[in-house]
C-alpha cells in the first residue's frame, strides 16, 4: 500500500493537466462574450470606412457578437494603429490598416509602434487598382505617349495625386522606376482636389483610384490609359494593365486588413479571420464591393503577414531610391 498514495497524487496531477487544458480550451472558444471594436484610421465616407461598416453586421453574426466601428483618423493610420497595439491582445480591439501602413516607418518621423513585430495580422479586406489618366483631348493618347513625352524632357511631365505616400503616389513611383523615367509629382490634400485640377487642365496627368472614373469616362472627359494591376479591372475592362502594356513584372494596388495587437491568441485570430472571408463572400457584399471597384481576396492570417512583409521590402526600397520624403 506505500505505492498508494504516490499514485493517488500523480492521478490527481494528471487530472488537473487535464482539466486545466479543458478549461484553456472553453475560455479561448468563448470569445467573444463581448462587443468588438473596429478601429478605422480614416474620416467616415472613404472606401476603408465604407467596407468597415459593410462588414460588421455579417462578421457579428457569424461570431454571435456586436462589432463597433470607431473613426480615429489621422496621421496616415498611426493614430488608428497607435491603439490598435496598445489594446489588451483580448479580441476585443482590432485596428484596420490599408496601405499607408508599410511606408509609414520610411516616410513619418518616430512611428511610436514597430509595424511588423507590434501587430497580428487577421484578415485582408479588399484591394483596389490604381488608374493613369489624361483629359480626352490630351496629345497624350497611350501610354506610350506617356514614356515618349517624359523621356523627351525629363521631370517636366506632372502627374495629381491626393498626396505624399498615397496608393496613387506609390504607383506612379513605381511606374516611373520601372520604366526608368523621371516625373514631377504634383500632390494634393485629397484624391478630389486632383481630379477637379486635372479636369481644370492645370495637370496634364491624374493617378487615381478606378473607382471615381466611370463617370467621367461614360461623359467623354478623360481617356484611361492604364490600369496598375495585375489583371484587368472590372471597373474598367477594355482599359490594359501596365504590365500587358510592356512591364510585365509592374503591380500597384491600393489596399486595407485588419489586425489586432501583438500576442493575439491564434484562435481568436483565426475565428475572426473565418467570419471575415465567409462575410465578404456573400452576394450583397460582393455586389458592393464591384460597384466600388474593390476586388475581395481570402487570406489567411500567415498569408496576410506574408502579404504586408512583401509590400513592405518593395516600397521602403521604392522609397529609397526615388528619395521620396513626407510633407
Amino acid at each position: 500500500m506505500g505505492g498508494c498514495p504516490r499514485l493517488t497524487v500523480s492521478l490527481l496531477l494528471t487530472l488537473a493537466a487535464i482539466t486545466a487544458g479543458a478549461a484553456c480550451r472553453v475560455e479561448a472558444q468563448a470569445w467573444p462574450t463581448r462587443p468588438i471594436r473596429w478601429l478605422v484610421p480614416v474620416a467616415a465616407g472613404g472606401a476603408t470606412d465604407v467596407i468597415a461598416r459593410l462588414l460588421q453586421e455579417p462578421v457579428g453574426q457569424r461570431l454571435g457578437t456586436t462589432i463597433v466601428v470607431e473613426n480615429r483618423s489621422g496621421g496616415a493610420g498611426i493614430i488608428a494603429t497607435q491603439a490598435t497595439v496598445s489594446s489588451a491582445p483580448d479580441g476585443y480591439t482590432m485596428g484596420l490598416i490599408y496601405t499607408s501602413h508599410v511606408v509609414n516607418p520610411s516616410m513619418q518621423p518616430n512611428v511610436p509602434y514597430d509595424s511588423a513585430r507590434d501587430i497580428s495580422p487577421i484578415a485582408f479586406l479588399w484591394r483596389a487598382q490604381l488608374a493613369f489618366v489624361v483629359l480626352a483631348d490630351s496629345p497624350i493618347k497611350s501610354l506610350a505617349d506617356l514614356l515618349a513625352a517624359a523621356r523627351l524632357k525629363p521631370g517636366s511631365l506632372a502627374y495629381a495625386t491626393g498626396g505624399v505616400g498615397t496608393g496613387a503616389h506609390l504607383a506612379a513611383a513605381l511606374f516611373a522606376s520601372v520604366a526608368d523615367i523621371s516625373l514631377s509629382h504634383a500632390a494634393y490634400r485629397g484624391a478630389a482636389l486632383a481630379l477637379n485640377d486635372m479636369l481644370g487642365g492645370h495637370v496634364p496627368i491624374l493617378v487615381g483610384n478606378v473607382l471615381m472614373l466611370p463617370p467621367y469616362v461614360a461623359a467623354g472627359r478623360i481617356r484611361v490609359l492604364a490600369v496598375s494591376g495585375a489583371r484587368r479591372s472590372p471597373v474598367l475592362p477594355d482599359v490594359p494593365t501596365v504590365a500587358e502594356l510592356g512591364f510585365p513584372n509592374y503591380e500597384a494596388t491600393e489596399w486595407s486588413g485588419l489586425i489586432g495587437p501583438a500576442n493575439l491568441p491564434a484562435e481568436v485570430a483565426a475565428q475572426m479571420n473565418a467570419a471575415v472571408n465567409s462575410a465578404i463572400k456573400l452576394s450583397e457584399v460582393a455586389e458592393q464591393y464591384r460597384k466600388m471597384g474593390l476586388e475581395a481576396i481570402a487570406m489567411s492570417p500567415n498569408q496576410f503577414r506574408d502579404f504586408l512583409i512583401a509590400e513592405a521590402a518593395k516600397y521602403t526600397d521604392l522609397i529609397r531610391k526615388s528619395g521620396i520624403k513626407p510633407e
